[in-house]
């Protein structure tokens, strides 16, 4: 019992505490000390808080917003605790102005009285600077041992509250002669401390080198070291210098080397050691080492050094005046001369007084006089000091002279560490000869202006003579004389001026001896051109029409000058009027030029006068520039006609040439006036403003002065670019049919083809493109097809401005078709979904659509919405949406299509049903593969109403593993399958699943290979096929292609060889298979040249045997006449039937070349051929007479190296060294332009070579000149009679013969072309 009511008792208390409970601070702020930049909080919590709580900074209240807006550093922190609420204070980033007292502020509510803490905020400011007086951080104190007192002043500022300083010395605390005083920053609550150290003592043994560091503390500062220091350096004077090397006046001899060293010890700083020359400053380079400074001082004593003073200083800080230290130096030195002086010559019994002096020496030196070995007595001696340092001694001699001789030698002597001597001779005097001109011939003349050479000789005389040049008595400048023994000569280079003629030259010769000069003069004829020439004309003012007289008077010349006229480099002679003397004895010359009638072309022309003085070649030339009145007149190259851009503006220079200058311009057109805004002259500039095609045409610019009127014709053509007039603009044909459009431009210039027609992607071959001049192009499409249909554009061009385009349409017209692709015949959703119909139709020129249900025409309104739009080209696209799908929506659609008749010609069935599985991927295809890739494409099938995805399944050939690659409906039906294998086989198929499953079927799987290499190229095709042909039967089919070619070749080989036999035995020739060989007398003989066959050298083979070429040419030839080559029964000769082209037939006969042919060396060489005891032994020849050129010979068919027939072709001999043509090349010169349809559109073989005889005139057996023959075998029809055509005659005892001998084996070809009229120049043969 007792235990309720305790319980009773705390819940009465608890209530009664909790309903009249007060408010009350459960924590307060407290003080806060602060580094400025930091953070602080000031706590303030306050328990069963009932008015509101605020802050007060400084007696300003912050506000009930714990945010603070007034102060952004400021926030207010509030937590709840149960009954105690906090609401602390925070402060970021502490600045010296929140410095002050907070104060934490609970109002008053209901009977609860109001409660206020408050707390102090001192905000730390450490120094920001801690620095000594008149020194950065680190430095030397230069201080002066004689200094009493030394201060160091350190300042610690902008501090709150202020610092503390402390001094150390070499890093020990310095405690003792040190004063510290604080002030404040007025208007600021920080302040500065000021600390100074006091220094006395021996400052040079206690303080030198001392480190004194001044540093800042406080309680702000708890990581850096706030302090500066620096190092004292006490000053002091060093030790007087020393000079060794060198003891003050020691004498040295001049060029010795003098080496003197100063030393000066001690000092702080090391002290400047300079040495001075008699107080100038001479060396300030020393060196600092081992307590001392050193300067070296090294040179070569000069004469000039004597009594030098050399002095040494010594200096540093320390010291008020240098200390120094000197020596004297003293340098001997020899003379490095004497030199004598006075009178050289003189009479006999004069005295001549001589001076010795010697140069500066040190010490004075003796003179001594010398001559003719002894020593002469009697000189007096004088000393005195020189500038130039040491002395100079003189000694006086005086000399009287005899008649004795004419000469005397004097010498001065002088001896001081070493021996100098000057020499003088003394002369007695006596006249020279009188000179002699030489270079001048009296009845010569020298040019003025041009040099002249002359020469002054005399001999004789003691002295020899001084010669001087003389104009009358103007003394003029020559050359050095030159003394060569007693005779002396001086030129004289002299330049005449023309008023040098007839002057007197003179030179004159004399000497200290002669009391008159001797002389000699000529007298000069002077030449000279004129130096001006002076131009009048008359009349004063020139007029075109009027004579004009111009005179021009020469300057003086010697001889008198001709006169020439020059007028624009052209010369022209005037009238000369004679020679008038003149100044200098020279003539002036007079010539006038007369000009009938001064045109515009002599205005402003340059008419030179130039005279000339013909002896010298050099004149005068001068000109005057004519002004001349005339009309104007239009330049020559001024513009007939203009061509300008419509809308162009343009400025022509059209002025015309006049004199007066004063020229007027006047535009005509049509004989009216035509200046305009468009066209207008002013001051002969013709300017075009923005020109109209109006405005072509002719005009005429009249130009006019005083003088009269000139007339310039031109004509205007404005140019204006293509602008399309009229189209055709739209053409509706049918499939099959032709279409024809017309475009017509305008444009200046019209230009061939301007008009084009075109359209992109387009194949224009279709279409035929007709331009006549006038402008107008048509087009005309033919074959219409349905996918012709679109735009054609017509471009008109005529590259003036930019192109005009305009367009034509082309409709062909066809009857709509639906688009029954599966993926379109079934349209699926669920209820209350929208579903869409779709139905592709290809129509022109318009399709329309309408949708049906149980037969029913729908129509917009309600759940159907229906619409149709174009796609592209002919394509368009009916759409059937239903919105909000019922169930008896579900059913088959029918989109009907039909023409712009509104005709139906074609319909579709849809079927709507409820979302499904997808119908399976129909169609699929290979499309590309790379070494790395395959590409394939497929057909979607019907996607049963909702998003489908396509599986690409694709696996290795011969494996089972297998990769599957997902693809979106949106990623398309086309795909590139990366990352394969090189080579290699793989099989693919495409399945489709969607939300409801897998598609129930796939369609077939495909095989693709992977190609090698990517440099196969990566863009062919490669497509695996299930049949591919084993590599086995690969390689059997190449063996036994391998081995029916090697059989073929045999087989060739065999008959090949098998006929060369056959031929080799019918032929006798011991050369190769198809080898004629042509034989001539033996090499000695001189008569004929060397052949072929007898030559060593190879030469080429035509690879053709001789049947070849007798088939050849039965195919090519018709049969004239037989042809038959026999050894004749009934002569003993060797003999030929030859079939020659005739218009003469039916003569037929033998010809014998008999053996004794006398006299024809031809016969003669054939028959010394022919074996007497086998008359059948007969070599072929091929041989032409010609009557201007010698025998050829030729094996036609030679085997050699050289790969072709060849033969040679000579004119006066056999050359060893030309290479032969080949038939070849002698066949590219023949007839081989043989019409195809004449030769039945074969090419025949090659022509044969020419041949032509060693005879130049007529043949002695023959009695007739023959040109060359064909080289092949004739029957005796084929040649003419003597009495027809003397160039084939008989030889002795036969009807007809040649010099041609047949190869019995050879029938000759079976055909013959028809015959034909050979040049007589140009004979040429068939090869056989």
């Amino acid at each position: 019992m007792t235990m309720d009511y305790t319980v009773y008792y705390i819940w009465i208390t608890c209530f009664i505490t909790s309903v009249f409970a007060v408010q009350e601070f459960t924590v307060t702020p407290q003080d806060k000390r602060v580094v400025q930049g930091t953070s602080v909080t000031f706590e303030c919590k306050v328990k069963n808080q009932v008015g509101r709580i605020q802050w007060i900074f400084n007696g300003e209240p912050l506000g009930f917003n714990p945010s603070i807006p007034a102060f952004a550093r400021y926030s207010v922190i509030t937590n709840t605790d149960g009954d105690i609420n906090e609401f602390n204070l925070h402060i970021v980033n502490t600045q010296l102005s929140d410095d002050g007292t907070f104060e934490c502020q609970v109002l008053p509510n209901d009977d609860n009285p109001p409660l206020r803490a408050s707390a102090t905020l001192t905000i730390l400011v450490p120094p920001d600077i801690v620095e000594i007086d008149g020194y950065s951080n680190g430095t030397k104190v230069d201080v002066n041992e004689s200094t009493p007192l030394l201060q160091l002043t350190c300042h610690a500022k902008n501090a709150r509250p202020g610092a503390g300083i402390e001094w150390f010395k070499n890093g020990r605390p310095v405690t003792t002669n040190i004063v510290n005083t604080t002030e404040p920053i007025p208007g600021d609550k920080r302040e500065n401390t000021k600390s100074v150290i006091s220094i006395r003592g021996d400052l040079r043994n206690e303080q030198q080198g001392a480190v004194y560091t001044c540093r800042a503390t406080h309680e702000a500062i708890t990581i850096t070291t706030l302090q500066t220091m620096v190092t004292l350096n006490i000053l002091y004077p060093p030790a007087i210098p020393i000079i060794t090397g060198y003891q003050s006046k020691s004498p040295v001899r001049a060029k010795d080397t003098v080496r003197m060293i100063c030393e000066s010890v001690g000092g702080n700083p090391a002290p400047q050691v300079v040495w001075f020359k008699n107080d100038k400053k001479l060396d300030y380079s020393f060196s600092i080492g081992h307590g001392k400074s050193t300067n070296e001082l090294t040179f070569t004593a000069d004469p000039l050094d004597n009594d030098a003073i050399y002095r040494c200083e010594s200096s540093n800080q320390a010291t008020q005046i240098p200390l120094t230290t000197q020596v004297t130096l003293v340098v001997h030195f020899p003379p490095k001369s004497v030199t004598i002086t006075g009178q050289k010559l003189g009479k006999a019994g004069e005295q001549i007084q001589l001076q010795c002096t010697s140069s500066n020496t040190n010490p004075p030196t003796n003179l001594a006089w010398l001559s003719k070995g002894l020593t002469v007595a009697g000189a007096n001696e004088q000393v005195e000091a020189s500038d130039q340092g040491g002395y100079i001694t003189t000694s006086t001699l005086t000399v009287t002279l005899t008649n004795q001789e004419p000469t005397v030698l004097f010498m001065c002597q002088a001896a001081n560490y070493s021996t100098v001597v000057s020499t003088i001779e003394l002369s007695v005097l006596y006249p020279p000869g009188r000179p002699a001109i030489e270079g001048y011939n009296p009845n010569d003349y020298v040019a003025a202006g041009s040099a002249k050479s002359l020469k002054c000789v005399s001999s004789g005389g003691n002295p020899t003579a001084t010669l001087k040049w003389f104009k009358g008595n103007e003394e003029l400048t020559s050359e050095p004389q030159v003394n060569v023994g007693n005779v002396v000569t001086s030129d004289l280079i002299y330049v005449p001026k023309p008023s040098d003629n007839q002057a007197e030259i003179k030179c004159t010769a004399s000497n200290e001896a002669t009391s008159v000069p001797l002389e000699r003069k000529v007298t000069v004829t002077v030449y000279f051109p004129p130096m001006s020439v002076n131009i009048t004309f008359s009349p004063p003012e020139p007029k075109s029409g009027q004579v004009l007289r111009l005179t021009c008077t020469s300057g003086p010349s010697n001889p008198a000058a001709s006169i020439i006229w020059v007028k624009s480099g052209t010369r022209m002679r005037g009238t000369n009027q004679g020679n008038t003397p003149s100044e200098h004895g020279g003539y002036t010359t007079t010539n006038i030029l007369e000009i009938a009638s001064p045109s515009y072309d002599d205005h402003g022309a340059a008419f030179f006068c130039e005279a000339k003085n013909l002896v010298l070649d050099k004149g005068w030339s001068d000109a005057v520039t004519l002004n001349v009145k005339f009309k104007p007149v239009f330049n020559a190259y001024a513009t007939h006609h203009i061509e300008i851009v419509e809308g162009q503006s343009a400025t022509l220079n059209m002025t015309a040439l006049g004199n007066p200058i004063d020229i007027t311009y006047s535009l005509y057109k049509d004989g009216i006036d035509a200046s305009s805004s468009a066209v207008d002259i002013s001051n002969g500039i013709l300017e075009l403003s923005s020109i109209d095609r109006s405005d072509s045409g002719s005009f005429s610019l009249k130009s006019e002065n005083t003088q009269g009127a000139t007339y310039h014709n031109f004509t205007i053509n404005v140019t204006y670019p293509a602008s399309i007039s009229t189209i055709t603009e739209e053409v509706s044909k049918g499939i099959g049919g032709i279409a024809y459009f017309e475009c017509e431009a305008a444009a200046n210039p019209l230009v061939p083809n301007m008009i084009k027609w075109s359209r992109q992607g387009f194949d224009m071959t279709k279409t035929k493109q007709t331009y006549d001049s006038s402008g107008k192009s048509y087009l005309t499409v033919t074959e219409l097809a349905k996918e012709d249909s679109g735009m054609f554009t017509c471009t008109a061009d005529n590259r003036i401005g930019s192109p005009s385009t305009k367009e034509a349409k082309l409709i062909v017209v066809f009857d709509p078709k639906i688009n029954k692709s599966p993926q379109y015949a079934k349209a699926a959703g669920d209820q209350g979904d929208t579903i869409e119909l779709m139905c592709k139709a290809e129509g022109s020129p318009e399709v329309h659509f309408k949708w049906k249900k149980d037969n029913e025409e729908i129509s917009n309104g309600g759940q159907f919405q229906v619409y149709s739009k174009f796609l592209e080209g002919n394509l368009y696209q009916g759409e059937l949406k239903i919105v909000n799908v019922q169930k008896d929506n579900y059913g088959s659609y029918i989109c009907e299509v039909a023409n712009k008749n509104m005709t139906v010609t074609d319909m579709f069935t849809i079927n709507v049903d409820g979302t499904s599985i997808p119908d399976a991927p129909y169609d699929l295809k290979f499309i590309n593969s790379t070494h790395d890739s395959i590409t394939v494409a497929w057909k979607p099938g019907f996607n049963g109403g909702l998003k489908q995805t396509f599986i690409v399944i694709i696996r290795k050939s011969n494996m089972n593993t297998k990769t599957t690659i997902e693809l979106k409906e949106e990623d398309g039906t086309i795909y590139s399958i990366r990352g394969l294998e090189r080579a290699t086989e793989y099989t693919i198929v495409v399945k489709a699943k969607n939300d409801h499953g897998p598609a129930s079927s796939s369609p077939v799987p495909i095989k693709a290979k992977t190609l090698l290499s990517a440099q196969e190229g990566d863009n062919q095709l490669a497509q695996s096929d299930d049949d591919d042909m084993p590599v086995i039967i690969i390689l059997v089919v190449c063996i036994v292609g391998i081995f029916l070619l090697a059989l073929n070749i045999g087989l060739i080989l065999f008959f090949v060889r098998k006929r060369k036999k056959r031929l080799e035995s019918n032929s006798d020739t011991t050369s190769h298979t198809n080898t004629i060989e042509l034989y001539g007398p033996n090499k000695e003989a001189t008569l004929y040249p060397m052949t072929p066959s007898d030559d060593g050298r190879s030469y080429g083979t035509y690879e053709k045997n001789m049947d070849g070429f007798s088939d050849d040419y039965s195919n090519y030839e018709q049969n004239d006449g037989k042809s038959t080559s026999t050894n004749s029964s009934h002569c003993n000769c060797y003999q030929i039937k030859v079939g020659v082209r005739s218009s003469v037939r039916g003569i037929k006969g033998n010809c014998c070349l008999p053996h004794d042919s006398s006299g024809d060396e031809d016969v003669s060489r054939l028959s010394s051929l022919m074996p007497a005891s086998n008359p059948n032994f007969i070599k072929v020849f091929y041989v032409a007479i010609y009557t201007q050129q010698q025998w050829r010979y030729e094996e036609p068919y030679k085997n050699n190296s050289r790969g072709k027939s060849t033969f040679d072709y000579i004119d006066n001999g056999y050359d060893d060294d030309t290479r032969p043509k080949s038939t070849t090349d002698f066949s590219d010169r023949s007839s081989r332009t043989t019409s195809s349809s004449r030769l039945g559109g074969k090419t025949p073989p090659p022509q044969p070579p020419i041949r032509s005889s060693s005879k130049g005139a007529t043949n002695h057996y023959c009695q007739s000149p023959v040109p060359p023959l064909p080289a092949r075998n004739y029957d005796l029809e084929e040649l003419p009679p003597p009495f027809e055509d003397e160039r084939y005659v008989r030889a002795p005892g036969e009807n007809y013969s040649t010099n041609i001998i047949p190869n019995p084996s050879y029938n000759g070809p079976i055909s013959r072309a028809p015959s034909r009229t050979y040049q007589e120049d140009d004979m040429r043969g068939h090869l056989v």
